[in-house]
């Protein structure tokens, strides 16, 4: 059995400043590596503190944490973010990190399945993706948000490349994100609790049109690329990872891997917003 060491490094900075981080210092330092020797993944979170935290496999990890954590202390040391006050009384037993400092450890993973390996690649292209978004808008819920919604449709485009497919198999869809979780219930004290169904107005009551948009960005009538680069290598990337016998299934999976990058660990939220989004899809389909 191989065991990957992989370096972990965790930035606590304001989240209102994470697209300059990324911009200015993270995306071309990731960027920069040779990708067959290393990889990476990047993920934010608001847990103890706004940070973002970078995985990256390499074979001389000692001498990668050396130098990117160097990077990341320059980097704040002249560009600091504000420091938040501290507000009592505090939610958790621990308290948050403070602003302008970071945490660098080592990992070992074992290497044990081609799974595995494709759930190591896929996460670095979600990453990439990442990195083509927010380095140019402030990463505040409205973007990631619009980002769910493009990765989202972008990977039911790399399943199925033509809309007469989405139309086909829209039900199967909604079985495969089923057995993630029943995305129309919620469990509250041990009781199963319907959600009622005008919550799927409310939760996506500014963003119909821009649902539309993309369906009609993704699959036009005339064939032609989408208007963003970062999202037209995310299709390319992930259809090798696509299983052509069980595209729906496939395709659900990635989907609900995006959300653990972004921050958003619940996994009835996850299910939940994928649900609504789908939904979306087959009222337009019905009307």
């Amino acid at each position: 059995m191989v065991v990957i060491e992989v370096v972990s490094v965790s930035v606590f900075y304001n989240q209102s400043l994470w697209h300059r981080l990324l911009r200015d210092m993270l995306s071309p330092y990731l960027k920069g590596y040779d990708l067959i020797a290393c990889r990476y993944s990047l993920f934010f979170s608001q847990e103890r503190g706004d940070h973002v935290t970078i995985l990256i496999e390499s074979p001389k990890s000692w001498q990668t944490e050396a130098d990117f954590s160097e990077k990341v202390k320059s980097y704040l040391a002249e560009y600091p973010g504000n420091e938040k006050e501290i507000q009592l009384p505090v939610r958790t037993f621990f308290m948050d990190y403070p602003t302008n400092t970071f945490l660098s450890d080592f990992e070992n993973f074992a290497d044990v399945s081609f799974v595995k390996k494709n759930d190591i690649r896929i996460r670095e292209s979600i990453s990439l993706a990442m990195l083509g978004a927010f380095e140019s808008d402030e990463v505040d819920l409205e973007s990631i948000c619009s980002f769910l919604i493009c990765m989202l449709f972008g990977t039911i485009k790399a399943a199925f490349p033509q809309w007469d497919d989405v139309l086909l198999n829209i039900s199967d869809l909604f079985k495969c994100l089923d057995e993630f979780d029943d995305s129309t219930s919620a469990h509250v004290n041990g009781r199963t609790v319907k959600v009622d169904q005008t919550e799927l107005t409310l939760f996506f009551s500014n963003n119909f049109q821009v649902v539309f948009q993309m369906i009609d960005m993704l699959w036009p009538k005339i064939t032609a690329n989408v208007d963003l680069d970062w999202l037209n290598v995310w299709i390319s990337n992930i259809k090798s990872f696509i299983d052509i016998e069980n595209p729906a299934a496939s395709s659900i999976s990635i989907c609900q891997m995006l959300y653990v990058h972004l921050g958003i660990n619940d996994h009835h939220l996850k299910s939940r917003f994928t649900f609504y989004l789908l939904k979306v899809v087959e009222t337009g389909i019905k009307n």
